[in-house]
């Protein structure tokens, strides 16, 4: 009996984790339908390149989600600007996209 109760609250626990990670999924699938390529890459460059403080330093945390972030949050709008600079360069976001995938290789390797 006792192994019973052991084995469904192990099923709960598992249960629970499966909403979590389906969740995180769908939030994630939302997130990439409602942002543009460009701000799709802002978004890596921040969490790969932002060297602040993300309790009082970096308000990208406070504004991640909000429907208006790209167009009021200074974060969002200065790794947005530091892309379409790139872009204006005659990188494509491919180019880009790469880049930011080496620099975390790079930076991975310290």
């Amino acid at each position: 009996m006792e192994d019973l109760i052991k084995l469904d609250e192990e099923l709960r626990v598992a249960q629970e984790n499966l909403k979590k990670i389906e969740d995180k999924i769908l939030f994630e699938k939302q997130r990439k339908e409602r942002e543009t390529p460009e701000q799709y890459l802002a978004r890596i460059a921040h969490d790969l390149m932002c060297t602040h403080n993300h309790t009082d330093g970096c308000s990208w945390h406070y504004w991640e989600g909000k429907a208006n972030c790209w167009e009021t949050d200074y974060s969002h709008i200065q790794y947005l600007k530091k892309v379409q600079a790139l872009r204006d360069k005659g990188l494509t976001v491919n180019e880009i996209g790469e880049f930011l995938k080496n620099y975390k290789l790079f930076k991975e390797t310290n």
